[in-house]
């Protein structure tokens, strides 16, 4: 049994490393000189790519009903290969190594800059991480359909929908990009021995494309405060070591928005490319994330500057690579005889007399819910993190302020030269508050669990704190002292 376990670790380091290396390899060849000269933006694309690399490959297996780990890692061993061979003729100044090199040395020097932080963050990932090799994958979401949906494709080799028992029934039309990335942790051990593992990469993901956003909006000096906010934001860590994939939604998200804070700049293949990968990750993650995509993409289009007939072409390809990466399910849905969202299955999730046809804000929405909800003062707890008897969720905590103000002052803070960077994450921030307030089921506890959905918002809303206050020219103490004291709260709720 032990050699059993040693081989199922060696075969799932194996697959992860060749998903990490084509995404390193792919992020030097898209960002060109600039994987030389910016270490954060290669890092954020090389997990981008590593993650996009994995959802293609398994669409693609699993829509032809041949979803093996041998075919899977063949695939992306070849493609390894020829991203290597591509650079036999013009290798990186100083060898395909170099950059890597350059993204260890950055992050010591930063780790080593910002000793309480760092230390702050790594032990409390850290002991998600040690209980999650230590316990079975026990949250309620992964149990219900997350790795319902990663066990049944790995059985039979294929993406169907998957039913089973009311409710469970309706989740086989869900959208499931993270199931298919769950699939590479599972599929070469044929166990969930390494599960509780797999959302640790885009964890990282998350803080490493806030930090890019606070860059992007002014942040030159403080961005790293933004990215540890994010990374020990209770309901973030609460959720690192398990199978919900809000993380790898806010991830793939920001990581799209820090790439579109550069395009609209600079009209560049890469970072359009990064754009539309990231933003097709989200929205065939989760059915928000169609919403949050769509909202993203809308507000930066007509916020770019220079030649369109130039941006036209680029604006397309991104809408390939998204509609690649982001369409699968909603189009086997089609196929499948449901409409794209499957709604009309609402109706057999909760049996056919309780049906009803969703509206906008919906019913148990917490726009709906609202008088009970002030009047129990469950939205102040939820986010402040305050958890009831019955629940044992953790909210944003002492640091949701941040959102509130941010989400106000952000289009007046940031000067005029980043006029278009502060509105486009403004209105991202209340693009996501508004749909989080109409459309997700609140009731009986359930906005304890949802405050989550708004990772992303959290992620802009730090960002922009950060940059707000460097503006401002608030002194390097205080800045990391509020810091310092937000992740100290943390960690307290944790």
């Amino acid at each position: 049994m032990f050699l059993i376990d040693l081989m199922g670790a060696a075969l799932t380091l194996i697959a992860v490393g060749f998903l990490a290396l084509g995404g390193y390899l792919g992020a030097l060849r898209l960002l060109g000189e600039d994987a030389r000269r910016d270490p954060l933006a290669l890092a954020v694309a090389s997990l981008l790519l590593a993650t996009a690399e994995a959802v293609g490959i398994g669409l693609l297996l699993g829509g032809l009903g041949v979803l093996r780990i041998d075919l899977a890692l063949a695939l992306q061993a070849a493609l390894a290969l020829a991203l290597l061979v591509g650079f036999r003729k013009s290798p990186p100044p100083g060898g395909i190594g170099a950059p890597a090199r350059a993204i260890f040395e950055r992050s010591w020097a930063l780790l080593r800059a910002h000793p309480a932080l760092s230390l702050l963050t790594l032990h409390s990932v850290g002991s998600e991480a040690l209980r999650g090799l230590l316990r079975p994958p026990l949250s309620w979401d992964s149990l219900m359909y997350h790795l319902l949906l990663t066990g049944t494709w790995l059985r039979d080799h294929n993406l169907d929908p998957v039913f089973g028992n009311i409710p469970n029934n309706y989740y086989g039309y869900v959208p499931a990009n993270g199931s298919v990335w769950f699939w590479w942790w599972m599929a070469p051990s044929h166990s969930e021995f390494w599960i509780n593992l797999a959302t640790l990469p885009h964890w990282l993901l998350l803080g490493l494309a806030t930090g890019g956003i606070a860059r992007r909006l002014g942040a030159g000096r403080h961005w790293p405060l933004a990215a540890f906010l994010m990374l020990l934001t209770p309901t973030v860590v609460r959720f690192a070591a398990a199978q919900y994939v809000d993380i790898f939604v806010g991830a793939v998200l920001l990581s799209a928005a820090f790439f579109a804070l550069r395009w609209i700049d600079e009209a560049d293949w890469g970072a359009v490319v990064l754009t539309g990968a990231g933003l097709g990750l989200a929205a065939g993650a989760k059915v928000l994330g169609v919403f949050y995509a769509f909202a993203l993409a809308a507000t930066v289009v007509p916020l770019a500057r220079g030649s369109w007939g130039r941006r036209l072409p680029q604006i397309v390809a991104a809408l390939v690579v998204a509609s690649l990466l982001g369409g699968f399910f909603y189009l086997r849905n089609l196929a499948w005889g449901a409409d794209p969202l499957a709604l009309v299955c609402e109706k057999t999730a909760s049996g056919p007399e309780n049906g009803n046809t969703p509206t906008i804000p919906r019913q148990n929405s917490v726009i709906d819910l609202w008088r009970p909800m002030m009047e129990r003062g469950w939205l102040v707890d939820a986010f402040l993190g305050i958890t009831r008897p019955a629940e044992l969720e953790l909210g944003v905590g002492p640091q949701a302020f941040v959102l509130l103000l941010v989400a106000l002052l952000l289009p007046f803070g940031l000067g005029r030269e980043r006029w278009r960077e502060s509105l486009i994450a403004t209105a991202q921030i209340w693009a996501e508050l508004a749909f989080w307030l109409a459309v997700p089921f609140a009731k009986n506890y359930h906005v304890f669990a949802n405050v989550r959905y708004l990772m992303p918002a959290f992620g802009l809303a730090f960002a922009g704190g950060v940059a707000f206050g460097e503006r401002r020219r608030v002194s390097d103490r205080w800045m990391e002292g509020i810091t310092i004291a937000f992740l100290a709260q943390g960690l307290l709720q944790l």
